[in-house]
């Protein structure tokens, strides 16, 4: 028989490479997670959806509160790139 988990969002990001990040985060402290579009918010403006299954979504809020990033931090988990550093080459 197979369980058919419910899930919810934990934190809804701009940027898939953002959401990812946030999910590898949570999966790291064994919290499933899926990313999906978040279907809320226009095509003009679209958002990513971290959703997280019912029973584990006050366990990832609390971390999510715990890890506080910067738009710098969270840029920087996404793309490997640090904003404003200088190319010394």
């Amino acid at each position: 028989m197979t369980i058919e988990l419910k899930w919810e969002p934990a934190i809804s990001v701009i940027d898939v490479r953002v959401a990812h990040s946030v999910a590898e985060l949570l999966e790291a402290e064994l919290i499933s997670v899926q990313v999906m579009p978040d279907s809320r918010v226009t095509e003009a403006a679209p958002s990513w959806m971290v959703l997280v299954p019912v029973g584990q979504s006050d366990a990832a809020r609390q971390l999510l509160a715990q890890s506080q990033f910067t738009d710098a931090e969270l840029t920087f988990l996404a793309t490997g790139e640090l904003r404003g550093a200088e190319d010394d080459g």
